[in-house]
């Protein structure tokens, strides 16, 4: 179909659309029966991990041969990452912070902590979007569409000179050795996430004993 979208495609893109809706109740109620199975300190050494496998295989699918297994591990990567380090981080703070659940007339729980204060995260959701519209030529048709639907003809302007630096990252992984500081401050930043999730789990442990 020239000039447009054929059939083909259109059912290719809905079907991607249900096999991503229908996958992500998988992620959650794994993350359900870890809460039911693990111990607190078992479950965030779990969800710390599951996020980890999740980021590693999201970084395989980039250098994957083939658009059917870059999606695959793109899709199962995201869901474990998402799972481990979104869901289960919303479920820490709240926690954490003893955020109370939303009750009924009846005393019965209608909606848990963690989905409470998950609405505060959509300014992060509208910071990346207007990242992905305005300063990326990206692969994904979607947001190739919403560019030539607002931007038009203005399309390759908006995407040569973004307006974040994110050329940057491409500069890390291809040349490394090249940015010292960045990658010591990478670095630190992760040892310092480890070494507070073992003084939480050391600090709650204790306070048991």
């Amino acid at each position: 179909m020239k000039g447009g979208y054929s059939r083909k495609s259109v059912l290719t893109g809905i079907t991607s659309f249900l096999i991503v809706l229908f996958t992500m109740p998988l992620g959650h109620a794994l993350m359900i029966f870890m809460e039911h199975v693990l111990s607190s300190t078992a479950l965030h050494y779990a969800a710390f991990t599951m996020g980890a496998v999740g980021l590693v295989m999201v970084i395989i699918g980039v250098f994957a041969k083939g658009d059917t297994r870059q999606t695959l591990w793109g899709l199962f990567g995201g869901l474990l990452f998402w799972t481990g380090w979104v869901e289960f981080i919303y479920v820490y703070y709240a926690h954490r912070y003893e955020v109370q659940p939303l009750l009924n007339a009846a005393g019965e729980v209608v909606t848990k902590p963690e989905y409470l204060i998950m609405p505060s995260s959509f300014g992060f959701w509208v910071m990346f979007m207007l990242i992905y519209i305005f300063s990326i030529k990206s692969g994904c048709d979607f947001f190739t569409y919403l560019q030539k639907v607002f931007f038009r003809k203005s399309t390759t302007t908006i995407v040569v000179r973004p307006m974040t630096r994110h050329t940057i990252f491409h500069e890390i992984w291809v040349e490394p050795m090249a940015y010292t500081t960045e990658m010591i401050t990478i670095l630190l930043a992760f040892l310092a996430l480890l070494a507070f999730l073992f003084y939480q789990s050391a600090k709650k442990k204790n306070s048991h004993n």
